[in-house]
């Protein structure tokens, strides 16, 4: 993380003018999740290939798309509905994945030298091959959970990022507000897990943007696994079921004024940011809820945390000279499987050397 994190700060000052600042937090974004999988052996064409297939797969996965391929395997060969070519895409995307993130790394894989997750599962596999029980472990199952990773890993994190950094160009008050407690918690020191435990405003700030964004609007499905009575409602076993969290976090009798950024919200009177269990904590489901919610959660946070934490500490992020800026209103954007603001540009100024010691006093 250090490496890439100074790696995206050279980058972002080597622009005169305008900066792609979303262009960039995406290739960062994933460097960072290529080199978990695959370790120091990644190359920019390990980046193409994913980003090909996670972008054939949020294509394909639009709910429309998703629910006539869940309940209509043949579809893909009925004439007129275009789904064809869509499915051929992300198949010969899932194969480059299949050999550049796991093919290539088995070829050069040696038991004990862990380089990043996929050699850990290649481990785990040869061990259970060892005990005789490989059909625990097979090599499909090692592919799907890359494919799995890339995709929530990078879509997501790179969406949140985008809107999150969208409103501070924006709202330039809120960019006072979490540098001030960057000057407050961190001052010039370089930012640590111990520091994120006391910025209240700022973990505030990312759980404002993952309820006002909803950045996978519709949460990946599920089956009924029992007949279920609810409010009135019958839904049977079997059932095919789709968590609207779009729809939930923006109702007005779960948040006060939901379509307003309020970062406050997640805030107590004294300033303190609310405990899990609060209600108001759990009406957000970003990542599910339950015991089949994202294990990812907060892996994702910690990542948002830093590199937010990390640039706002250094620079000062303003609205771009020549290039307006997308609509910061998540039903202006695109729909997809994983929405987010249209690429934009910004400025950077670098703050003051000494400015979070004047922050303090």
């Amino acid at each position: 993380m250090k490496t890439t994190s100074k790696e995206l700060c050279h980058r972002l000052t080597q622009y005169e003018g305008d900066i792609p600042i979303s262009i960039e937090l995406a290739r960062y974004i994933r460097w960072v999740v290529a080199l978990l999988l695959k370790g120091p052996e990644t190359c920019e064409k390990d980046l193409d290939a994913m980003l090909e297939y996670i972008d054939r797969t949020n294509e394909c996965f639009i709910f429309e798309k998703e629910v006539v391929l869940e309940t209509v395997p043949f579809a893909p060969h009925i004439p007129g509905l275009g789904l064809k070519k869509l499915v051929g895409d992300l198949k010969v995307a899932q194969e480059v994945m299949r050999q550049r993130f796991f093919l290539a790394i088995r070829e050069t894989y040696q038991k004990g030298e862990r380089t990043g997750i996929v050699t850990d599962m290649l481990d785990q596999q040869a061990e259970l091959k060892e005990k005789g029980n490989a059909s625990e472990m097979p090599d499909e199952l090692i592919i799907g959970l890359v494919q799995d990773i890339a995709a929530a890993a990078y879509a997501t994190t790179v969406a949140t990022l985008k809107t999150l950094f969208l409103q501070l160009v924006v709202d330039q008050k809120l960019q006072d507000r979490i540098h001030a407690e960057i000057c407050e918690v961190i001052g010039d020191e370089s930012p640590s897990f111990d520091h994120k435990r006391h910025m209240h405003y700022t973990e505030a700030a990312i759980l404002e943007t993952l309820r006002y964004s909803s950045v996978v609007p519709l949460l990946l499905p599920h089956y009924a696994n029992g007949d279920i009575h609810f409010e009135g409602h019958f839904i049977p076993k079997g059932t095919f079921l789709i968590l609207n969290a779009f729809y939930f976090h923006h109702r007005d009798d779960a948040f006060e004024d939901p379509w307003k950024f309020k970062p406050e919200r997640f805030l107590d009177s004294e300033g303190q940011l609310l405990d899990p269990e609060h209600p108001t904590r759990q009406k957000l489901i970003p990542f599910g809820t339950g015991k089949r919610s994202c294990p990812g959660e907060s892996f994702a946070r910690i990542r948002v945390f830093f590199i937010v934490v990390t640039l706002l500490q250094k620079y000062r992020f303003l609205p771009p000279v020549d290039d307006p800026l997308p609509s910061v209103h998540p039903r202006d954007w695109k729909i997809q499987a994983v929405i987010s603001p249209d690429e934009y540009k910004c400025r950077m100024e670098p703050r003051l050397k000494g400015e979070a010691k004047t922050c303090q006093t």
